[in-house]
């Protein structure tokens, strides 16, 4: 030890007043060098909203969109996502028997049960079978109220037209599909189509068009476009799909083919509401799929997977009973733009993981202006090598389903080559905020708040949790993460203006930290500690860190300091234990027990251009000859109980990360 440094710091000592006790939030007005806060994150942007949405306060600073609050409509009627009321699905019934005829195509008439017609109005066919057979290309095939029995392929450029959707309805009672699509320029509208069980609904290989259709009770596939058919739907609802065999049950399946959807309902589709899979191509806007029931628990309410496949998916809400909302899986691909997603329910013994969006195997999720509130163990997850960009995002209220034996809800699991998030807000996380496995995430604008307020476990719960890989924070805020605020085991960890406010204790009253770095290195520019309790920063197990521009203010002790950790009380600012930090440009203020403390083998503190204040012990130096002077260049030591202590003082045990789930 340098023994002139040392006296100099003992005579500093010997100006000051008793120990004090700053437990509590005394700090030093106008303390330490000019600090420059760090810039505050932006918040999430949902505005404008849709067309029939409304802009409504989150309670977290910002508007998010809100649909239509969902009624149960009378028969006969229906409400989309983009509506504020109940109307029929389509044209309103007629006084008579059919539908106006449209404009120009020759109009062909059925009646169910006519005898002998020729297709006019006043003797019409009496099966569309007979109208499709004899009617010209391009005609218009208009179907009286009342129940058809019958499977029919329609082709010739031909148009199906129901009188309305409530009283036309085709219900095969045998047969395979209710209605096959195999030629181009075809279009069912105003129908319902009720087949019988064992009978799947539509079977498009052609070119579809659908306006105003309901399709209730099919077997296993609803609408299913395969063989590069095509499919234009509006005004499509499909509800209560029977499921011959797991997997089946679902709304719309699209493979090698293309579908665009404006305006649908989903419900009760077992398998699930949308499948987009290999070479397909489905643009949706306005779609509400919702599910009910114990036959939906552990299934996606839409599933995207296959090479090429991709789902474009705008102004919709996924909700309800199903596991998962959406569901990415090898080598497919999803983008959403104003898309709710909620009150999802995890049943393990089907699916091992629950989330508002999931991808895994190669999955890529592009998300804007999404909304995830109330799931179960996940917000979003990753892993497999997948990727996603969300941006203006809100992951909210996510609880907690038993994995494993050990109690899971985070916000964002990450595992993969590819994560960036930007003006997100995290909020409510019953146990982790953020984990990374591994991998090379950027976070900009985000702010993660109330997180690891559940039951205790094996694992300390966190605001940010990374096991490995590199990240960038940037614009961060961490808020009342309870454990440990941010947390990096073997990372390249950058931060740029960071603020970690208020992290509480656990259960037990250990800590609750606001920055550990284990391993790996760490840059900090413009990062700021408040309130946290046990320390306010930790470097370990040959960690390096380089911080320039640092602001820790009132490190309180542990809550367990007076009961259970009388040796080792805590309120520690900065802390060095077998690892290597240096700081510049810095202020320390009201630590209750050392300002820093730099311990363990290998340890090494340079502090300089800054300001330790008002803490018991300015520097708590505990390796055997080292050099004070590291510790005082342009350092202001000032209001500090004593400046210099080489009392042994119990170093912080490394906290226990919730390690890496497979899922």
């Amino acid at each position: 030890m340098r023994w002139s440094a040392f006296v100099g710091l003992l005579a500093l000592a010997a100006c000051d007043g008793p120990v004090v006790d700053t437990d509590g939030g005394s700090v030093t007005p106008d303390a330490g060098a000019p600090f420059v806060e760090p810039a505050a994150p932006a918040p999430p942007v949902f505005t404008p909203c849709p067309d029939g949405w409304s802009a409504v306060p989150s309670g977290e600073g910002f508007d998010v969109c809100e649909p239509p609050a969902d009624v149960a409509c009378p028969a006969g009627t229906v409400r989309f996502v983009d509506e504020a009321t109940c109307a029929p699905i389509g044209a309103a019934c007629p006084s008579g028997e059919w539908a106006a005829a449209p404009d120009g195509p020759t109009a062909v008439y059925v009646r169910p049960g006519a005898t002998g017609g020729d297709g006019s109005m006043g003797t019409p066919y009496g099966t569309i079978r007979d109208a499709i057979v004899r009617a010209p290309p391009g005609a218009a095939i208009l179907l009286a109220k009342g129940t058809y029995d019958e499977a029919i392929d329609v082709f010739g450029g031909l148009s199906v037209i129901g009188a309305c959707a409530e009283e036309t309805i085709l219900a095969p009672s045998t047969g395979v599909t209710a209605v096959r699509a195999a030629e181009l320029g075809v279009s069912v509208r105003d129908l319902t189509v009720r087949p019988a069980e064992g009978v799947s609904g539509f079977e498009v290989t052609g070119e579809l068009t659908l306006r105003s259709v309901v399709v209730e009770g099919a077997t296993d596939e609803s609408v299913v476009v395969f063989d590069g058919g095509h499919l234009d739907a509006r005004r499509l609802v499909v509800h209560d799909v029977r499921a011959s065999a797991p997997l089946f049950g679902r709304g719309l399946t699209v493979v090698d083919g293309t579908a665009t959807v404006e305006q649908a309902r989903f419900s009760r589709c077992p398998g699930s509401a949308m499948l987009v899979s290999t070479g397909a191509q489905v643009t949706a806007r306005a779609v509400h799929a919702t599910d009910g029931g114990e036959e939906i628990l552990g299934r996606p309410l839409t599933v995207t997977q296959g090479v090429d496949a991709l789902l474009e998916l705008h102004e919709s809400v996924l909700e309800g009973g199903a596991s998962t909302g959406i569901f990415v899986n090898e080598d497919g691909a999803v983008q959403v733009d104003q898309v709710v997603v909620r009150h999802l329910t995890v049943d393990p013994g089907r699916l091992g993981a629950s989330a508002g969006v999931f991808a895994r195997a190669r999955g890529r999720v592009s998300g804007t202006r999404i909304r995830i509130e109330d799931t179960e163990m996940l917000g979003i997850g990753l892993s497999e090598d997948s990727r996603a960009t969300v941006e203006d995002a809100f992951v909210a209220r996510v609880a907690p389903s038993q994995l494993d034996g050990q109690p899971l809800a985070i916000g964002v699991l990450y595992s993969g080559p590819e994560l960036t998030l930007r003006r997100v807000a995290i909020r409510d996380i019953d146990r982790v905020g953020v984990q990374v496995e591994q991998g090379a995430p950027t976070l900009e604008d985000v702010s993660i708040a109330r997180t690891g307020d559940g039951p205790g476990t094996g694992y300390v719960p966190m605001g940010y949790t990374q096991l490995e890989g590199e990240a960038t924070l940037r614009r961060v805020r961490v808020e009342a993460a309870r454990g440990a605020a941010i947390f990096a085991e073997a990372t390249a960890l950058t931060l740029e203006d960071v603020h970690v406010v208020e992290p509480p204790g656990l259960d037990d009253g250990r800590f609750g930290r606001g920055l550990e770095v284990a391993g790996g290195t760490a840059s900090l520019t413009r990062v700021r500690i408040d309130g946290a309790r046990e320390l306010g920063i930790q470097a370990q197990r040959g960690a390096r860190i380089e911080a320039d521009g640092l602001r820790i203010v009132d490190t309180r002790g542990r809550d367990c300091r007076d009961t259970t950790c009388a040796d080792a009380p805590g309120g520690l600012g900065l802390v060095a234990v077998g690892a290597e930090v240096s700081v510049r440009d810095f202020t320390i203020d009201g630590a209750r027990l050392c300002g820093v403390m730099v311990t363990g083998a290998g340890s090494a503190l340079d502090l300089r251009g800054g300001a330790i204040l008002a803490a018991t012990v300015g520097a708590c130096v505990q390796v055997d000859g080292y050099d004070v002077a590291r510790l005082t260049d342009g350092v202001e030591f000032r209001d500090n109980g004593i400046n210099l202590d080489a009392t042994d003082h119990a170093a912080p045990t490394p906290s226990d990360p919730l390690g890496s789930i497979d899922l």
